[in-house]
């Protein structure tokens, strides 16, 4: 069941606290949760014997997610039409390779100015012969966590009492420009709509959002922190690449600056 207004009636912005805590514990919103702690200590005890953390319910995330891709979704695929209308006669007459490259400088420069860090991870595997590999963790799984984390942003602000509350008109165009966290989400799900195409019409990379591969990442022996290299000898300038996405993916909500 959809929970867009399942507490309407409820003043969820003016409620105690506590008393709101409450409430969506029963209607199962928010659940009691054991964090365990990664420390020094040699041993944990299970089951837990610290008192639970009360968090929402992934129920609860997933569906205010899919509700705000729903209501922004003309939002999101304005930039996006944009940038492929105008990719497309970029490269209109190039080759196949020539093509795949420039598809190639546009998706690294984005992916990277949307993931939060400036670090990368890396997975070192042994072989049967003890041989280390090292492979980097992909761009798109390292975004499929950060749209984790963007998730439980969404929650933890205040655009789910308003879900919650049923207050459809709440959610409109304007809000877009005064909620920062709502305009974070805008400009990450239309990068992300932008990565996902690129990726799909030239397999870059391992695709994490899709439901239907088979397991394709490996458990991992040991992961690294490691600083990426920007590839050389790209088809434009990095500047003029930057400069293009920054005006034509995230223009329409303000000049927003890469981190």
């Amino acid at each position: 069941m959809d929970p867009f207004g399942l507490l309407k009636g409820h003043d969820l912005t003016n409620m105690d606290p506590m008393d709101r805590q409450r409430l969506l514990v029963s209607h199962g919103l928010m659940e009691p949760i054991h964090v365990i702690a990664l420390t020094v200590e040699p041993k944990q005890v299970f089951p837990p014997t610290g008192p639970p953390v009360i968090r929402y319910t992934q129920y609860l995330t997933i569906a205010l997610h899919s509700f705000l891709l729903d209501q922004y979704a003309d939002i999101i695929d304005g930039p996006f039409f944009g940038f492929f209308h105008d990719f497309n006669e970029d490269t209109f007459g190039l080759g196949k390779k020539r093509t795949k490259k420039l598809a190639l400088q546009y998706y690294t420069l984005l992916a990277d100015s949307m993931i939060t860090k400036s670090i990368r991870f890396i997975r070192i595997q042994k072989d049967k012969t003890g041989i280390e590999s090292v492979n980097n963790m992909g761009k798109l799984e390292m975004l499929d966590g950060q749209r984790n984390a963007l998730k439980d942003n969404l929650a933890n602000s205040g655009l789910l009492d308003h879900y919650l509350m049923g207050n459809g008109g709440h959610f409109s165009v304007d809000l877009v420009g005064n909620d920062t966290t709502l305009g974070h989400f805008i400009d990450f799900e239309t990068g992300l709509k932008i990565l996902l195409s690129l990726n799909h019409s030239y397999g870059f990379e391992a695709n994490p959002y899709s439901e239907a591969q088979e397991k394709i990442f490996e458990e991992p022996n040991e992961v690294k922190k490691t600083t990426p290299k920007i590839k050389k000898n790209p088809v434009l300038s990095d500047e003029d690449a930057l400069d293009y996405l920054l005006k034509n993916v995230f223009g329409s909500k303000g000049n927003k600056k890469t981190k």
